[in-house]
């Protein structure tokens, strides 16, 4: 199964926080059916591809033109480049983008704290929201998928290597599906390459660098539960000389622990702005 990214053109034209995980068009290839068996697989894949194409964003403030994010405050007592203490509220409205096929929008709360001395913010998840809605096309219905979280995220280490570690729940619906409920706790590493350094700031990107994402995750719908491993295989890579945000390069397993099939999901990239394939392999 491969997963379409925006067109290059929409990636540029949005705000960072609308990328963070409606990073990809409704729409894939013909892939398994449903190899982990009570689980939708295509609804599994979207939502593995959208939350580790932007864990690199999730790494990084959230920011926003004018009309889509406001924040009670842009206090920045010490000049590092997370705000003191602020609630960043985006509007459905003012946040809403189209693509050649359908729209998308972002809605809910960030809470962003800056933990003082320390290097880097934690960010508490009110009803984020990520909506992608496609129109009919051919044969295939309209559909509208919708991911939203809650839950708390922290970003912490130096210029050199940050680790972000999460505890939140995240709920995907798509139309006329079961809807999906998932509990992350996995955590991602990103080491920035040599003579490159990360530096906070509204709209401020990742530097050159790579990221390893580890940890557990679960998957619960229609009354079955799957519990997953990640391991990467292939450090993600986020190239800033790319005009997307997402991976250019970089492999990473879900390993199913139980209530599954010995295997493991694989997302793979290859290219600045190609697909994220997305497959099971079992074992």
């Amino acid at each position: 199964m491969r997963i379409r990214p925006l067109s290059r053109f929409s990636v540029l034209l949005l705000p960072l926080p609308v990328l963070w995980l409606t990073c990809c068009k409704a729409g894939d290839d013909a892939g398994p059916e449903n190899p982990i068996q009570g689980l939708d697989f295509s609804m599994v894949s979207q939502v593995l591809a959208g939350e580790f194409n932007g864990a690199g964003l999730a790494l990084m403030l959230p920011s926003g033109p004018p009309g889509c994010l406001s924040a009670t405050s842009w206090d920045d007592g010490d000049a590092d480049g997370v705000l003191d203490d602020s609630d960043f509220t985006f509007s459905a409205s003012g946040c809403r983008f189209t693509f050649d096929d359908g729209w998308g929008t972002t809605s809910g709360a960030i809470h962003i704290l800056d933990p003082g001395n320390d290097f880097g913010f934690s960010a508490t998840l009110n009803g984020l929201a990520y909506t992608i809605s496609v129109d009919a096309n051919g044969g295939d219905p309209a559909e509208t998928r919708v991911r939203t979280l809650h839950g708390e995220r922290s970003v912490s280490g130096s210029p050199s290597q940050v680790t972000l570690t999460q505890d939140v729940d995240l709920t995907y619906t798509v139309t006329g599906r079961p809807s999906a409920q998932v509990s992350e706790t996995w955590q991602a590493v990103f080491t920035a390459s040599q003579g490159s350094a990360v530096a906070f700031g509204v709209g401020a990107r990742l530097p050159d660098g790579s990221t390893v994402i580890t940890g557990p995750m679960s998957w619960t719908q229609s009354g079955a539960t799957v519990s997953l491993s990640l391991e990467t295989t292939v450090p993600i890579w986020f190239d800033p000389g790319c005009q997307s945000p997402f991976p250019s390069a970089g492999e990473v397993h879900a390993h199913v622990v139980s209530g599954g099939p010995n295997g493991y999901v694989k997302v793979r990239w290859s290219s600045c702005g190609g697909e994220t394939e997305v497959d099971f392999v079992g074992a």
